[in-house]
């Protein structure tokens, strides 16, 4: 299945997540879909499963008051979602779903990474089109079954880790 750049790119400057996953990326419906509430520091924040594969989950998360939380707590909130789910792709969004901030995290033995990318309605979005288009997932590849978790990981690691891709770009313009 190839990426349908129109489609998807009509569906990710609607904000519909949801669908972008389950219609153009491949992925399945979310096994549930009940929105769970979190309390930090007398704020609360919601998130809620919109689309999984072979135990990877993509979930949205909203705060009460209507912005994306600052690093700190997305950094609790991810720890949260962590003790459910291992491998999961946090979407950050404004309550007026203009802004979003789509948050993975990289381990290396003991060590995390976190790698964020901003999404803001109306840019055109074509190099983080270029991103999701790793997250595309064949018919082929469910031939033989559901993709294990670790080849799931990866795809969301080429996505989102551009750490070599930066490092490629400098060394080779150095030279």
């Amino acid at each position: 299945m190839s990426l349908n750049f129109q489609r998807t790119r009509d569906l990710l400057s609607n904000f519909q997540f949801s669908n972008l996953f389950i219609e153009e990326l491949g992925w399945s419906k979310p096994s549930r879909q009940k929105a769970v509430t979190l309390k930090f520091d007398n704020k609360t924040y919601q998130y809620q499963k919109i689309a999984e594969l072979s135990g990877v989950a993509i979930f949205e998360v909203t705060a009460a008051d209507g912005n994306i939380p600052e690093a700190k707590v997305r950094v609790t909130v991810h720890q949260e979602i962590t003790k459910l789910i291992a491998q999961n792709l946090l979407i950050f969004v404004t309550e007026e779903r203009t802004r979003s901030l789509w948050y993975w995290v990289k381990r290396e033995g003991s060590k995390t990474f976190v790698r964020d990318h901003l999404y803001v309605k109306g840019q055109p979005g074509d190099l983080f089109l270029s991103k999701l288009g790793s997250l595309v997932i064949d018919i082929t590849e469910l031939e033989h079954g559901e993709p294990t978790v670790v080849e799931i990981a990866y795809k969301l690691q080429r996505s989102f880790d551009v750490e070599p891709v930066t490092k490629k770009f400098y060394k080779e313009f150095q030279e």
